[in-house]
């Protein structure tokens, strides 16, 4: 698990390690997306990330064909692409999403989790009613 008091950029080699299993990245961010190989990651958690596209995440998630645990909380994307394709996950079986509403993770991804946390975060304004930002 690695925490930083302000975002980090994420070295590429962290993203290629074949005999990863458990990855948990708090406040990392992610520039120039290289190489991606992680065939033995059981565990993703990522919690107020930054992605420079959005198709990089769906490119670490491609590479993580053993992924049983996955948690997205306050994802950020500098360039947000509408048209990025995501894989349905087969072996995940836990996720936690948190969306913001500048970006959203498909369900599809977590189709078929045993057990699905899913957040929408919204913002309200002075008058409380909810705006969808």
């Amino acid at each position: 698990q690695i925490e930083m008091p302000r975002p980090f950029e994420l070295p590429n080699i962290i993203l290629n390690c074949k005999t990863l299993v458990v990855l948990k990245l708090y406040r990392f961010r992610v520039n120039a997306l290289g190489l991606v190989h992680l065939p033995a990651l059981k565990t993703l958690h990522l919690d107020n990330f930054t992605m420079l596209e959005t198709w990089h995440l769906a490119k670490v998630l491609h590479e993580c064909p053993i992924l049983e645990d996955l948690r997205a909380n306050n994802m950020f994307f500098y360039n947000k692409s509408d048209v990025v394709e995501f894989q349905i996950m087969p072996k995940l079986v836990k996720a936690e999403i948190k969306v913001n509403f500048r970006f959203e993770i498909p369900l599809k991804v977590a189709s078929n989790v045993e057990y699905l946390r899913f957040f929408i975060k919204v913002r309200m304004e002075k008058r409380k009613k909810c705006v969808v930002s």
